[in-house]
């Protein structure tokens, strides 16, 4: 049987207090068999079990010349909290995220090729601009941290494309472009 220890430090004057919750429900506190320190869901900053989501575009998608359009992500990976919908991350948790994105495009003769942050409907950050002359096929990738409020904030990925015949996610495939976040640390 494994026993419990509590031992003071004998040059501290600090005092350790456990306190019981005010309730009547018993609770049960269950050790990782782990060294360093345990954080629990009620630490603060900790986001254990926070929102992460992880989508791709699962198909082609024609852009228009110039025209900045919001990228559709049609298929999810997985969605922790059920926070992304219609393309769109709204995260039910106020923090700060890290959010990714990968964005490929094709097209003839083209000389811009951009992605954006869109929070609440406007430009947030422009994480990659490539000007380019070329026909190839080019993917593009960015990350950026953003502060969310946990009701109303939500971001979307838009791109630009300027040249003949632009087509987005021209491979339609999990890896081509994606677009994926998670809660690194919580408001409080």
């Amino acid at each position: 049987m494994s026993k419990v220890t509590i031992a003071g430090d004998v040059n501290g004057t600090g005092v350790f207090t456990i306190a019981a919750p005010n309730g009547n429900t018993n609770r049960t506190l269950t050790l990782p068999d782990a060294t360093g320190t345990v954080l629990s869901t009620a630490t603060p900053g900790v986001p254990i079990g926070g929102p992460a989501f992880s989508a791709y575009a699962n198909v082609d998608q024609s852009l228009t010349s110039g025209v900045t359009t919001k990228i559709l992500f049609g298929s999810e990976i997985f969605d922790t909290n059920g926070d992304f919908a219609s393309s769109r991350f709204t995260p039910t948790v106020a923090g700060y995220y890290q959010l990714n994105s990968t964005v490929r495009t094709a097209g003839t003769s083209v000389t811009l090729f951009a992605w954006y942050f869109f929070k609440n409907g406007v430009t947030y950050s422009t994480p990659v601009q490539t000007p380019t002359s070329t026909s190839a096929s080019q993917s593009i990738a960015g990350s950026d941290l953003i502060y969310m409020n946990g009701a109303t904030d939500y971001v979307e990925i838009y791109a630009t494309v300027v040249g003949t015949s632009p087509i987005m996610n021209w491979s339609s495939d999990n890896i081509t472009s994606t677009f994926s976040g998670t809660l690194i640390r919580s408001a409080t």
